[in-house]
């Protein structure tokens, strides 16, 4: 079998079912859908067992909610048959040309990683996010120069997406990386620890032209909300980056795991700024903040960034949280009075 889609399921029942539709609408028959339910407490459960009943390609998995996204794709992958594997969030969507551009890619190179652009965004709107490299396919000597340093964050803050929703890999390649011990116990960040196995166990990618994933921005879902285990999933995604960079051989991927450090100080920044969350910003400080994160963000360095993120940058080197926050309200505050595009892009981009 060529293909196997996995999608965990949980309190989704408002989009589950054009999840499902997106994905079935192909022709293709060399493909089996696994739903995971993953204990959920809605009508999930009946809406997969509804399109296994009408879909000879569909089988759903029930299981008990263990609060781990790769608890429930681990489950998936182990009962898949596929020779590529692809996870799709239930509040998301697949393109209709993703199918059909696997097998074509698959039958021409047979890379152990396929990657699609993306379109992500709201109801009201949303971009096309595409991975920061040609288009192609990827071996030996270009993976080393032009994906491995882009993989994580480069000096110019540039990077690789991070997710595994949407990317079609190797079956033996993804359940390697799942069932690395880091990654089943994280709640935050588990796609780019994921990404990044993969990446540095493959010997083939390529990267399409083609979308290929929708993903939808809801309020309320897991990346719209801030909890306090995502400050310590942060340190051990970033020890686990370190530790494969000297496993590796390669100072480079240590030192794009400093940057990474910094960038996510700067996300939890902008979501603090948003929910005007003090206690946040204290816990932000206490578990990132002491002497080992100080030096992990002292120790990074950066090529051509924007204004303000040199000024966090300081700021932050110096521990000065207030005023970092400060500084992240201001910048949205301007953003928000619409400023001419000129002052905001030299300020913000």
């Amino acid at each position: 079998m060529l293909l196997s889609i996995i999608v965990p399921v949980y309190k989704t029942e408002s989009c589950l079912e054009s999840c499902i539709e997106s994905i079935l609408c192909t022709n293709e028959r060399d493909m089996e859908l696994i739903l995971v339910d993953d204990g959920s407490p809605d009508s999930c459960p009946e809406i997969c067992e509804h399109y296994a009943e009408i879909d000879d390609r569909v089988s759903v998995i029930h299981k008990e909610n263990e609060g781990l996204a790769n608890a429930a794709r681990l489950r998936g992958a182990e009962e898949s048959r596929g020779r590529y594997l692809l996870f799709v969030d239930s509040d998301d969507m697949i393109c209709p040309e993703a199918i059909h551009a696997i097998r074509e890619v698959s039958g021409r190179y047979l890379p152990d990683l396929i990657c699609f652009s993306r379109f992500k965004g709201s109801a009201d709107g949303q971009v096309l996010e595409q991975e920061p490299v040609p288009l192609g396919i990827y071996t030996e000597k270009r993976l080393r120069e032009q994906i491995y340093p882009k993989m994580i964050l480069d000096k110019d803050m540039e990077h690789l997406q991070y997710y595994i929703t949407g990317c079609a890999v190797k079956r033996e390649l993804m359940l390697r990386a799942l069932r690395h011990s880091v990654s089943r116990r994280l709640v935050y960040g588990e796609d780019l620890l994921c990404r990044v196995s993969i990446c540095l166990a493959s010997e083939s990618m390529y990267v399409c032209k083609d979308p290929g994933y929708r993903y939808r921005i809801r309020s309320g879902s897991i990346t719209q909300c801030l909890r306090p285990g995502y400050f310590d999933d942060v340190r051990l995604i970033v020890r686990e980056l370190i530790r494969l960079g000297k496993e590796k051989g390669s100072a480079d991927i240590e030192a794009q795991a400093r940057r990474y450090y910094f960038y996510q100080i700067i996300v939890f920044l902008n979501r603090i700024a948003i929910d005007r969350d003090r206690a946040a910003l204290c816990m932000l400080r206490d578990r990132l903040l002491d002497d080992t994160g100080l030096s992990l963000v002292r120790e990074a360095d950066f090529g051509h960034i924007s204004l303000k993120s040199r000024l966090l940058l300081l700021l932050i080197r110096l521990r000065l949280i207030c005023p970092a926050y400060l500084l992240e309200r201001f910048a949205r505050a301007l953003k928000g009075l619409g400023h001419g595009k000129g002052s905001e892009s030299r300020f913000n981009q």
